[in-house]
């Protein structure tokens, strides 16, 4: 699965540390790619292997203030310079590699996709919607729970936070899972984005955890939750983990921008099992799917506590 590749990138910076020199891993799903990391300069890379010419000026258009790219034999190498960034490189990255999986030549996917990232690299620059930063805060919201129930559990705890990731369910725990979802609409309504987040698959559990707020009301916002749990992950391996998941949406300095503040009106716990009302399967022919699920109409049956979500996580 591709978010396995930021697990990776993290063993990968700790076995570097320990040995003092740059490893890498040709574990990413298409022999073209390999991923390391510098312990020199503390920061990932990328190896393209590539079939066609890739001259000094061409590079030299990818070599940013945010990144450097270089021919390495037969391979173009992708370098993260501003260290503070680790989380948008390995996006970048990522992006790469599922384009070429999903059919695109290792040197167009390259290609296309460092064309797109360059100016960010160049301006240093981004951002979170009003919708992104709400989902966001749900899902730290639930992060710093279950950070509070399993104290002593830190690094397992965020290690299952996938939801900057890109995976098919925001937190995931071995064969259990959970989608975070956040709304504000008057009848609370939660978009489901794809046939994905609601798919038990082969899970043993599948729960939907949602919330429905008043934004700009209250006195919560998403700096103050991200200084609590940066606060409660001092000293830990885990605040590492955490930092680099938020970077992937943007700069740590970014989020004290973000002022709206959140007063939660009510809050959902759904089993997600046999019945439930959700869409999992498309007909052939048919694109992406999105629908709303109205929350207050979902059958009692359903129902759970968190408490008991929490007992049978069993972190």
């Amino acid at each position: 699965m591709m978010t396995d590749l930021y697990s990776k990138w993290n063993d990968m910076e700790n076995e570097a540390a320990k040995d003092g020199r740059a490893v890498w891993s040709s574990d990413t799903g298409t022999t073209a790619f390999r991923i390391g990391w510098d312990p020199v300069m503390n920061v990932p890379f990328m190896h393209v292997k590539v079939k066609t010419d890739w001259s000094p000026k061409e590079l030299k258009t990818y070599t940013t203030k945010g990144m450097c790219a270089n021919m390495v034999g037969k391979f173009v190498e992708l370098k993260l310079k501003q260290v503070n960034q680790e989380g948008q490189f390995m996006k970048m990255c990522i992006e790469i590699i599922d384009k070429s999986r999903k059919g695109a030549t290792p040197d167009n996917a390259t290609r296309t996709v460092l064309s797109d990232s360059a100016n960010f690299f160049k301006s240093n620059k981004s951002g979170l919607g009003k919708n992104e930063q709400m989902g966001l805060y749900g899902e730290l919201i639930l992060l710093e729970k279950l950070l509070n129930h399993f104290p002593k559990k830190s690094l397992e705890v965020v290690n299952g936070w996938k939801g900057p990731t890109g995976a098919y369910h925001d937190f995931a725990y071995s064969d259990r899972s959970i989608e975070v979802k956040t709304t504000k609409k008057k009848t609370p309504e939660a978009t489901i984005g794809s046939v994905k987040q609601l798919d038990r698959m082969k899970l043993t559990n599948l729960w939907l955890n949602a919330y429905f707020y008043f934004p700009d009301s209250g006195s919560d916002t998403l700096p103050k939750i991200i200084s609590r749990i940066e606060k409660k992950l001092k000293g830990t391996a885990a605040l590492r983990i955490f930092s680099r998941l938020l970077n992937i949406h943007c700069d740590r300095d970014d989020f004290d921008s973000y002022d709206t503040t959140y007063s939660e009106s009510k809050q959902y716990w759904f089993d997600v099992k046999k019945g439930f009302p959700a869409i999992t399967n498309k007909p052939k022919g048919i694109g992406n799917i999105s629908y709303g699920l109205l929350l207050d109409q979902i059958e009692d049956v359903f129902k759970v506590k968190q408490a008991d979500v929490f007992k049978v996580l069993n972190l």
